[in-house]
C-alpha cells in the first residue's frame, strides 16, 4: 500500500467515523428484527443520593452502549493504523531509492552513491 492510500484510508475513516458506526448499528438492528431478537433496555439501578442531590441515575441504553463500543473500536483502529503507517513511511523515506520505479528511472551510479551514503 502506498503512502497516499494509507493517508486516504485514515482520512476517510476519521471523517466518516460516526456515519459508519450509525450505519452498522442500523444494520444490526435490522438483522435482530428479522431474526426476532428483542432488544430490551436494562433495568436502571438506583443509587443512594445525598440529601439535596438533584441528579438522576442515568445509564446508557443498549444502543448507546453498542455505539460507544463501536466508536472505541474505530478509534483504536485509527490509532494503531496511524502508528503503523508512520513506521512504514519512515522505512519508505530511508529506502525509497530501492523502489523499482526509482531503480528504473535513475542512473546506476546514483543508486550506488545512495547505498554508500545511507547509515
Amino acid at each position: 500500500m502506498c503512502p497516499e492510500d494509507e493517508a486516504f484510508v485514515i482520512a476517510f475513516l476519521s471523517g466518516e467515523r460516526d456515519a459508519l458506526v450509525m450505519q452498522s448499528v442500523d444494520n444490526a438492528l435490522k438483522i435482530c428484527e428479522e431474526l426476532g431478537i428483542p432488544i430490551e433496555d436494562r433495568r436502571v439501578r438506583k443509587k443512594k443520593r445525598m440529601p439535596g442531590e438533584q441528579t438522576k441515575d442515568v445509564s446508557l441504553s443498549v444502543l448507546e452502549e453498542i455505539k460507544q463500543c463501536k466508536l472505541q473500536a474505530v478509534d483504536r483502529f485509527l490509532n494503531e493504523a496511524g502508528w503503523r503507517f508512520s513506521g512504514i513511511n519512515e522505512l519508505n523515506k530511508t529506502f525509497r531509492f530501492l523502489n523499482p520505479h526509482a531503480l528504473l528511472q535513475s542512473d546506476n551510479n546514483e543508486v550506488f552513491r545512495k547505498l554508500s551514503d545511507s547509515p
